[in-house]
């Protein structure tokens, strides 16, 4: 789990949170996992997620004291396909 500026990132697997070592996170080979964005703070925040360098979300905007969880690419901001 990753915190700054009132600003939470961490990867689940299995429903559980996976630990991280320098600022990396090792998931199971063939592992399906999530990935939870959480905004602690009383304004809105933009994020964009990459994975491997690929833009996997493109801009989202999580309102005040709100939780996503992303399970799956989002291809050309189309939250229908991906």
């Amino acid at each position: 789990m990753t915190y700054q500026n009132k600003f939470v990132v961490a990867i689940k697997t299995n429903g559980k949170i996976l630990r991280e070592e320098n600022e990396t996170v090792q998931i199971p080979f063939g592992s399906e996992y999530q990935i939870v964005l959480r905004n602690l703070n009383t304004v809105k925040a933009q994020v964009q997620v990459e994975i491997d360098g690929e833009n996997a979300s493109g801009w989202l905007v999580l309102q005040p004291n709100s939780k996503v969880e992303l399970e799956r690419f989002i291809k050309n901001e189309n939250l229908s396909s991906g």
